[in-house]
């Protein structure tokens, strides 16, 4: 081949969206169950899909996912999962455990739960679907396979990892903890899944209902507790199994959804503020401090490690996350 060819294919190659490096790369977040697409400069964008019924539930849901190198992203739709190449545009379905439901039985869905260490395997379930449909109130559950599996990347090979459990969280070494969904909530805890099952506790005195977030080291947990009438923000150190407050304590429900940025060295959480004018006040808290407040209702997602996203009125923003300017906004209907 001639050198002419050889710089022709050279160029045409690093115009290559998968040659960019990851830092190159656009970010995609999730906020109010809308993908959105951020560019370096914050500049924000809808990511359209296919119009489809979300599901969410303990072990996992169908809202889009993205990877977290950004070359990737689940989403669920008729029951399946599809693994988008966010390069390409183009899509693979990954599992095959779905089911319609009909006159007689309910769905079997599967949902997308985690992804696993460098983005290499995804984990999901397969649980019953609704026994309810208009017209068929009292469907029954189909038997299947039901429990959780993983799907390679690499080798787009499936295999059966455990048994249905109430899932909490994997973390990046790929062991699971949960909770024994037979307890009543003010009771339960946090418990290792060992084969397949639900084994030791993993830090003794904390109990409640639990938003947990691991670290990317797998050496930490931070754990929403709620325990009517109050809720708490704590960081486990998982080799000692020890849990130290990082929120003061609040009203039930107050302080939810912690979370970790992607390199774990900073610590997210909302705090839901005092009633104004019928509406609830929501703020975000970043290393202890306030970073933005909301009079609706806000989500937010980590975009990268300077930046979150968020959802307060109809409006999508990027927040510097540690001076908690606003470096970009998107307004829609």
């Amino acid at each position: 081949m001639s050198s002419g060819i050889l710089g022709l294919c050279s160029f045409f190659i690093g115009f290559l969206p998968w040659a960019l490096p990851a830092n190159e790369l656009p970010r995609y977040f999730v906020v109010g169950r809308q993908p959105w697409r951020v560019s370096a400069d914050s500049t924000i964008t809808r990511y359209e899909l296919e119009p489809q019924p979300q599901i969410e539930a303990i072990c996992g849901t169908t809202v889009f996912s993205a990877s977290s190198d950004m070359r990737r992203a689940v989403v669920g739709r008729r029951h399946e999962l599809f693994l988008i190449d966010l390069q390409t545009g183009t899509e693979a379905q990954i599992s095959h455990h779905g089911r319609e439901w009909d006159a007689h039985f309910a769905a079997v869905e599967v949902l997308f739960t985690s992804w696993g260490a460098h983005s290499n395997s995804i984990l999901f379930c397969v649980m019953p679907g609704d026994t309810f449909q208009e017209d068929h109130p009292d469907l029954r559950v189909r038997r299947a396979s039901y429990g959780f599996y993983e799907y390679d990347v690499r080798t787009k090979s499936v295999r059966k990892v455990a048994k249905p459990f109430e899932f909490q969280v994997r973390l990046s070494d790929g062991r699971m903890i949960g909770v024994d969904g037979r307890t009543p909530p003010i009771v339960q805890e946090l418990r290792w899944v060992r084969a397949g099952k639900l084994g030791p506790v993993v830090t003794p005195g904390l109990a409640g209902s639990f938003q947990v977030a691991a670290s990317g080291d797998a050496k930490r947990l931070l754990v929403s507790v709620n325990n009517p009438p109050t809720s708490q923000i704590y960081i486990v150190d998982l080799n000692s199994g020890k849990a130290e407050a990082i929120s003061p304590k609040g009203r039930y429900a107050e302080y939810q959804r912690p979370s970790f940025s992607p390199s774990s060295e900073h610590r997210a959480y909302l705090q839901g503020g005092p009633v104004h004018s019928g509406l609830v006040a929501t703020n975000l808290i970043v290393d202890g401090n306030q970073k933005f407040g909301c009079s609706t209702f806000l989500d937010y997602a980590w975009i990268d490690e300077q930046r979150i996203g968020l959802l307060c009125d109809s409006t999508v923003y990027v927040l510097d996350a540690a001076s908690g300017a606003i470096l970009g906004q998107h307004a829609f209907d």
